[in-house]
């Protein structure tokens, strides 16, 4: 009869769980939290599986229906919590919808009020020959990881750091990389200079390749800067300066301190680019300055 009595043990998995009963019912994790890439594969336990309609139940429906793909068929792993030492909550969780599989961390106040969101791993994030990860330290600082080799063979290794604002907002800090970066485009130096003559612009085939052209003192010449990456990255050429117009399209550019000579050729939508003369200062050795360069849109 004292047993009939007790209340049943509550699990994840109940439906109608209130918002404390959920959190006071996942497992806390002490940090630091490593999560492998390989956990996206793993299936959902039982154990930590939660009812769809009692997760919603503390999140806005916007952030419930991106968590979920808005696809009836879904399953929500929880995998742990961190309390930060404000008491704010970082939970884990797990979601597979169809056969998109996503780990995230949701931000929660001490109130348990949710702030925000950041995604750790996705299944649609594989690549060959890449491997992801994240970790979370004691500072609650997360930490997501790239791993990837090179076509020679090195191994290189990126990681971007967050971490949440007050109001919920995942920030980047810090960005530390070992891979080779040199053929990358890092800013164009004249980009806020003025673009008002018919063929300037910003003329570019992909993210490390680009030519810009920009007015020049007078209608008599235009300003440029120019950098360009072929043979994966085996031939790098950087180049600034100002060419002369001696044609309607055509431009040429003179070096006052090497014999670089360079000819810019324009169409309505597209650049071509010839090195005249030899150019071996501003660039690798085994390669010349040329090509076609498609006009970008402003």
């Amino acid at each position: 009869m004292a047993a009939c009595k007790e209340k049943p043990t509550m699990k994840i998995s109940d439906e109608g769980l209130s918002t404390k009963d959920f959190f006071d019912l996942v497992e806390t994790i002490k940090p630091p939290l490593i999560i492998q890439e390989d956990a996206l594969i793993k299936p959902v336990p039982d154990s930590v599986k939660v009812h769809p309609a009692t997760f919603a139940s503390f999140l806005p429906d916007s952030v419930f229906q991106v968590l979920t793909d808005q696809k009836e068929k879904v399953v929500i792993g929880v995998e742990g919590k961190l309390i930060a030492p404000d008491e704010s909550v970082y939970l884990i969780i797990k979601v597979i919808s169809g056969k998109q599989r996503r780990i995230s961390v949701l931000y929660f106040d001490k109130k348990r009020q949710y702030l925000g969101r950041l995604t750790l791993l996705d299944s649609k994030q594989k690549i060959r020959n890449v491997y992801h990860s994240c970790k979370i330290d004691a500072k609650m600082n997360i930490s997501l990881i790239t791993e990837k080799k090179s076509p020679s063979g090195q191994a290189w290794t990126g990681e971007q750091i967050y971490y949440f604002d007050a109001t919920g907002l995942p920030i980047m800090a810090v960005t530390n990389t070992n891979e080779d970066l040199s053929n990358q485009l890092r800013g164009n130096p004249i980009d806020s200079f003025p673009a008002t003559q018919k063929y300037t612009g910003d003329y570019s085939g992909d993210a490390r390749n680009l030519v810009s052209i920009r007015d020049g003192r007078n209608n008599k010449s235009i300003y440029f800067f120019m950098h360009i990456s072929k043979q994966q990255g085996k031939c790098v050429a950087e180049l600034k300066g100002e060419a002369d117009w001696i044609s309607r399209t055509k431009a040429i550019f003179r070096d006052d301190k090497t014999p670089c000579v360079i000819e810019f050729n324009f169409s309505s939508n597209a650049l071509h680019i010839k090195e005249m003369t030899g150019c071996g200062t501003y660039r690798d050795i085994g390669c010349v300055i040329e090509g076609k360069y498609p006009k970008k849109k402003k």
